[in-house]
């Protein structure tokens, strides 16, 4: 397994791991509307690609020619002081491989030469949570972000010392 900086070209891959995750792993925790509005408002192809393009370090795991994960590290628009890692997510047919420890070394390797913590924002699944525990992460907060079309869109407010 490598780490690699992502590629234009590994957006529609990227979308269809993130895509499988919602529609199976975090399907009994998200209502189908917030899938929708996560997908088609942050996960399309075009907008992992202007993501990247926006990103400090956007990367993807791969084994050999398959795309295993993807990982992104941001300055956050709302708050240019701290550094965010998201859109971490792995084929979940490699869950519990190791794809998520390998993107997480590399976006805090980054993380580390430029901050002194790094935040994420975890989707509620109990076994998400527990993993970024298990990486040194501490919850600070639950969140509720209001979606358009009502209803909430759950997840809870971690950091990280480096």
């Amino acid at each position: 397994m490598q780490l690699d900086l992502f590629r234009p070209e590994d957006a529609d891959a990227v979308f269809r791991i993130i895509q499988e995750n919602y529609q199976t792993v975090l399907a009994p925790f998200y209502s189908p509307e917030a899938i929708a509005h996560s997908l088609m408002s942050y996960h399309t192809p075009s907008r992992l690609r202007e993501a990247a393009e926006k990103a400090r370090a956007t990367y993807v795991a791969r084994d050999g020619t398959d795309l295993k994960g993807t990982g992104q590290l941001t300055w956050r628009e709302d708050t240019k002081e701290r550094l965010f890692i998201g859109r971490v997510y792995v084929d979940v047919r490699a869950h519990g491989q190791g794809v998520g420890q390998l993107l997480m070394a590399g976006l805090e390797a980054v993380a580390k030469k430029e901050a002194e913590e790094v935040w994420l924002y975890a989707v509620i699944h109990p076994r998400t949570v527990e993993f970024y525990q298990k990486q040194g992460y501490e919850i600070l907060e639950h969140k509720n972000f209001p979606l358009p079309q009502g209803g909430v869109f759950p997840c809870e407010l971690m950091v990280k010392k480096l």
